[in-house]
C-alpha cells in the first residue's frame, strides 16, 4: 500500500515511530529481564523441581518437598511459593525439556530461561516485522516493533518465568517458519511447543491438517514421539503413583483455592469460562456456553477457510490469527498467552486503513498495560465493596481480556469474509 505523505511528515512519522520502539525495547527490557533478575520470579519453580527429580528417577509429581527442594536449590525461601505454585502440572513431555536447566542452580537456571525467552522474543519480533511488506524506512514496520515490544503479557510472562513465555515464542516461531516453508524447523518448534503446553499448539496443526502439510505433521508426530519415548524411559523405575499425584495436581488447580478457579475474580485467567461462570454461578452452563462459542467461531473460520484461495497470503494469515485466538477461549489459559494477539497486528499493520485493522489495533492496547494487576490490584480497592463483588464488575472489568479477545477474533474473520466476497466479484 503507497503512503501519500509529505517528505518532512514522512521523516518526522518515522523518527517518531523509531523513537517508540527504542522505549518500548527499554520498557520490555526493564519490565521483563531486568525485573525477572531482581524480584525472583517463581513460575518455573514446579516444573524445574519436576525436571530434577525426574532426572533422578523420582515421582515428578509428588506435592510435599516441593517448596524445601526449590529452596534447598538457592531459592530466597522469603519469597515462598503458593499452593497451587508447589504443584506441578505440566506433562511429563514438558519435563525432559527443563533437563538443561536443571543441571544448574535455581538462580543460574531462571536467568538462563529469562535470557533465552529474551532474545527469542526480539527474534521473533524482529522477523515478524519484515511480512509487514515495507522497508526499514517505513514508519509502519517501525510501529509494529514499538507495539509488539510493548505487549504487556510477554513481560510479565519472562518477569515470572513462566514456561508460557517460552511456549508462545515457539508457537509463533513455528509459524513462521510454516510460513517459509521450512518443514522441519517449524516441526521441531511446534512439537516443542506440544510437549510444553498441549494448550497452545492445536490450532495450528487443525490449520496444517486441513492445509495438507503431510511432511511437517508427519515431522512434528515424529519430534513428539521421540521426546515421550525419552521422557518413559526415565518415569519407568518412577511406577505408576506419578499418575494419580498428576490428577490430584491437576484437581486442585480447577478447586476452590486453585489458579484456574471459577469461583472469584480470576482476571489472570482468559478463557470464557470466567466471565460466563460470573454471570451465571454455573460451572456446566459456564463450560457449555465457552465451548458453544467457540465451536460457532471454528465453524465459521471453516467456511472461509473452505471458500479461500491458495495463494492469498493475507487471508491466509487472517485465518491463522483468528483460529489461534480462539484456541485460547474454551481451555484453561493464563494472560500471559495472550501475547498470540501478535500475529493480529500483522493484519493491523499490513493494511492499517480497514476498519477491521483500526478496530484490532484499538482493543490490542489493552494488551500494552498489564491490565488484570491495575483493575485488581489499584482500581478495585478503590470501589464499593458490593459493586467490586458484583456479576457485572467480575464479568465485565475483571475479565475484560477475554472479551477482548472475543471481539477481536469476530473483527478478524469479518474481515477475511470480507476479502472472500472481494475476490469472488
Amino acid at each position: 500500500m503507497t503512503e501519500h505523505r509529505s517528505p518532512v511528515s514522512s521523516t518526522l512519522r518515522l523518527k517518531l515511530a523509531i523513537l517508540l520502539t527504542v522505549l518500548a525495547f527499554a520498557e520490555f527490557l526493564v519490565r521483563g529481564p531486568v525485573l525477572a533478575m531482581h524480584q525472583q520470579g517463581n513460575d518455573m519453580a514446579a516444573p524445574y523441581i519436576a525436571a530434577i527429580r525426574l532426572m533422578h528417577h523420582q515421582d515428578p509429581y509428588k506435592y510435599p518437598g516441593v517448596l524445601e527442594e526449590w529452596v534447598a536449590r538457592g531459592a530466597d525461601p522469603d519469597i515462598g511459593l503458593d499452593d497451587s505454585a508447589q504443584r506441578p502440572i505440566y506433562p511429563p513431555t514438558a519435563l525432559p525439556l527443563f533437563f538443561p536447566l536443571a543441571l544448574f542452580r535455581w538462580v543460574a537456571a531462571r536467568a538462563l530461561y529469562v535470557l533465552l525467552c529474551t532474545a527469542l522474543y526480539t527474534l521473533l519480533v524482529i522477523r515478524f516485522s519484515a511480512l509487514i511488506n515495507t522497508s526499514w524506512h517505513s514508519s509502519r514496520r517501525w510501529f509494529f516493533l514499538a507495539f509488539a515490544f510493548g505487549l504487556a503479557p510477554m513481560h510479565t510472562a519472562i518477569r515470572l518465568a513462566n514456561p508460557s513465555a517460552i511456549t508462545c515464542i515457539l508457537f509463533l516461531l513455528s509459524l513462521l517458519l510454516a510460513h517459509e516453508e521450512n518443514d522441519a524447523g517449524a516441526a521441531l518448534l511446534l512439537a516443542l511447543c506440544l510437549c510444553i503446553k498441549p494448550t497452545i499448539g492445536p490450532p495450528a496443526l487443525l490449520l496444517f491438517l486441513l492445509g495438507k502439510r503431510w511432511k511437517l505433521l508427519g515431522l512434528c508426530a515424529g519430534f513428539v514421539s521421540a521426546i515421550s519415548l525419552f521422557t518413559l524411559v526415565y518415569l519407568a523405575p518412577v511406577g505408576r503413583d506419578w499418575i494419580l499425584h498428576l490428577r490430584e495436581n491437576t484437581a486442585y488447580l480447577f478447586s476452590y483455592d486453585g489458579a484456574a478457579s471459577f469461583f472469584g475474580p480470576n482476571p489472570a485467567c482468559i478463557n470464557l469460562q470466567m466471565p460466563f461462570y460470573a454471570i451465571f454461578h454455573s460451572i456446566p452452563l459456564a463450560n457449555v456456553l465457552a465451548w458453544t462459542t467457540a465451536s460457532l467461531l471454528v465453524l465459521w473460520w471453516l467456511i472461509l477457510l473452505r471458500k479461500s484461495h491458495a495463494h492469498d497470503p493475507q487471508k491466509s494469515w487472517l485465518l491463522l490469527s483468528a483460529i489461534s485466538l480462539i484456541g485460547l477461549l474454551p481451555i484453561y489459559q493464563r494472560t500471559y498467552n495472550t501475547g498470540i494477539i501478535l500475529l493480529a497486528l500483522l493484519f493491523v499493520f499490513r493494511h492499517p486503513k480497514s476498519f477491521q485493522a483500526r478496530a484490532v489495533l484499538a482493543l490490542s492496547t489493552v494488551f500494552l498495560v498489564p491490565i488484570h494487576t491495575i483493575l485488581i490490584m489499584h482500581v478495585a480497592f478503590h470501589l464499593w465493596p458490593v459493586f467490586r463483588q458484583s456479576r457485572w464488575w467480575v464479568a465485565g472489568f475483571s475479565c475484560l481480556e477475554s472479551w477482548v479477545i472475543l471481539a477481536a477474533i469476530i473483527l478478524l474473520l469479518h474481515a477475511a469474509s470480507q476479502r472472500t466476497r472481494r475476490l469472488q466479484t
